[in-house]
């Protein structure tokens, strides 16, 4: 039994720690009338802003995973 323990404590010393970075990115298009194109953004952002446009995973064009950092774990020292 001890064996066992001692293996699996093993194991988790020799594990390494990740970093591991998620992105999603969200697109939805929005048809408003307006004179100029800062007047349409502007229209769509106070859209947005009051939730009268709602993105969410139906809107997911890209999602990443990246590893942005491995950490490799030491063995405790006795001393």
């Amino acid at each position: 039994m001890d064996q066992i323990r001692d293996l699996l404590l093993y194991k988790e010393k020799m594990m390494k720690e990740y970093v591991v970075e998620i992105t999603e990115v969200l697109q939805h298009q929005e048809t408003v009338k307006a004179h100029f194109k800062n007047e349409a953004i502007n229209v769509v952002r106070e859209k947005y802003k009051n939730e009268d446009v709602i993105l969410n995973d139906e809107n997911i064009t890209d999602l990443r995973f990246d590893v942005l950092e491995v950490k490799k774990k030491l063995f405790d020292r006795e001393r």
